[in-house]
């Protein structure tokens, strides 16, 4: 572990080896109410390639140079690539209403405005 001034640089892994490992990142906003943070991937050449932040209680997961892949299990459940493309593994359902704006595309057919429309 090296001190640069305002920062610790680790040029080993870290392995936290425990029953129930945490990590935590806790800020030094005195009031409490701070609600922001990051955790940054970088490569050797100084590039952001990924980002997991926190501001206003919101979470974002960007990836700089790529896709982002959810999974389950050892098993794909959702694909965004770098043009925002989606790919859902599995069903999709809801409680609640489903929104396009554009339309909604089964194997031969489209949902365009609120009509299923049959095409090939």
């Amino acid at each position: 572990i090296t001190e640069e001034s305002t920062q610790y640089l680790l040029t080993k892994d870290i392995k936290i080896f425990d029953t129930i490992p945490v990590i935590t990142l806790q800020d030094s906003d005195s009031s409490g109410s701070a609600s922001s943070g990051d955790i940054t991937w970088i490569d050797n050449a100084a590039s952001q390639r990924a980002i997991i932040s926190l501001s206003n209680s919101i979470l974002g997961i960007t990836s700089k140079h790529g896709g982002i892949n959810f999974g389950t299990n050892s098993t794909p459940a959702v694909s965004i690539d770098s043009s925002q493309n989606t790919e859902f593994f599995g069903s999709i359902s809801s409680t609640s209403t489903i929104t396009a704006t554009s339309y909604i595309q089964s194997d031969s057919n489209l949902l365009v405005k609120g009509e299923w429309c049959h095409y090939h």
